[in-house]
């Protein structure tokens, strides 16, 4: 420090983060299915917590496990209760949560940046393989994806959503 000049730069960390444990991935059906569920229904507490609240407890189960088999990570699942302005009363709810700044920065830059509904990026990560593209459509159509019919008859699963952005990639 003592021999630093004027207009030197200094790059400043957080000492904790140099230690925060890291996590390492290869795209398979696992990353893929994780980005599609987090980019679907997923949230970023406070830049550091990964959090999944769904109705359903296979998705949540699901998406815990591929956690594990994608980073190493074993999550737990609870039960929550929480209100729904749209039906005016509390309903359950299932929801995984993780608290790694590393892991959120990750997602966070597979994602584009942002990981709001309506802006994020289609994660290019996907596109390295089938597997991984067929995991990444898995996880988004099990949050944001509707059966469609034709004539009373499945004909295949749809994807609605506000990000043009994303649907148009």
């Amino acid at each position: 420090a003592g021999e630093l000049r004027v207009g030197n730069q200094v790059l400043g960390a957080h000492g904790r983060s140099l230690l925060r444990p890291t996590y390492t991935c290869q795209p398979t059906y696992a990353l893929g299915y994780v980005l599609g569920a987090f980019a679907s229904d997923g949230s970023l507490d406070s830049g550091r917590r990964i959090r999944l609240e769904v109705n359903e407890l296979e998705f949540a189960t699901k998406f815990a496990e591929q956690l594990h088999l994608a980073f190493g990570i074993a999550p737990q699942i609870e039960p929550i209760k929480k209100p729904s302005g749209f039906l005016d009363r509390e309903i359950s709810q299932y929801r995984v949560r993780v608290c790694s700044s590393f892991l959120s920065d990750l997602l966070t830059h597979f994602l584009g940046g942002d990981t709001h509904s309506k802006t994020f990026k289609f994660p290019e990560v996907v596109l390295h393989d089938r597997e991984t593209m067929q995991g990444f459509l898995d996880g988004y159509i099990e949050g944001d994806g509707n059966p469609m019919r034709s004539q009373g008859y499945y004909c295949g699963d749809g994807i609605t959503s506000g990000n043009y952005g994303f649907l148009e990639r």
